[in-house]
């Protein structure tokens, strides 16, 4: 079924929107598609590529490049 844009079409089941709750947290604790609807298939023909991922130095926070202190501007106020 193709969902539509919200305030368009059928209400939200409240079944429905339940289930897909309890989907998105259990592969939030298991991993990405850990759990999915069979409408999806069962095998995944393609995969991202995974080279164009960011580096872990851009994703871990204590990998980030540390910026170096220089000398302090001179502030000068003038009359």
């Amino acid at each position: 079924m193709q969902p539509g844009l919200p305030g368009l079409g059928a209400p939200i089941d409240p079944q429905r929107d339940r289930l897909m709750k309890a989907v998105d947290a259990l592969n939030h604790r298991l991993g990405r598609d850990a759990v999915r609807l069979a409408s999806t298939g069962f095998e995944r023909k393609w995969k991202g590529k995974s080279d164009l991922q960011s580096t872990p130095s851009l994703t871990d926070p204590e990998r980030l490049p540390k910026a170096k202190d220089g000398p302090k501007p001179r502030i000068r106020f003038h009359e």
